[in-house]
């Protein structure tokens, strides 16, 4: 939801409101919190912030265990449904291709 922003024209107070776009108009028919005239108007509104932290990376969220992992995966032994060790099966296979021919 956004934020909006609302202005008394008698006492030029500000306030802020948290509404939704179909309530955004319900403030102005109120009165002014600070004065009690009913001169009120609606401002612009603040879309909600975010932030990314662009310093985060998979071992600083994982305290180094990503690197661990990875590590473990290279040297690991890749054995095939024969229980030969072959690494890419797909070299050794033949038939159609995916994509245009």
């Amino acid at each position: 939801m956004p934020m909006y922003d609302y202005y008394c024209n008698t006492c030029e107070h500000i306030f802020e409101d948290l509404n939704t776009m179909a309530n955004s108009d319900k403030p102005t028919k109120e009165p002014c919190p600070e004065c009690s005239e009913k001169t009120v108007r609606r401002g612009y509104f603040e879309a909600p912030q975010g932030g990314v932290d662009f310093n985060l990376t998979p071992d600083s969220a994982t305290s180094g265990k990503w690197s661990e992992l990875m590590n473990k995966m290279k040297k690991a032994q890749v054995i095939n449904r024969a229980g030969k060790q072959n690494i890419d099966i797909s070299t050794s296979r033949t038939g159609g291709r995916y994509g245009c021919q």
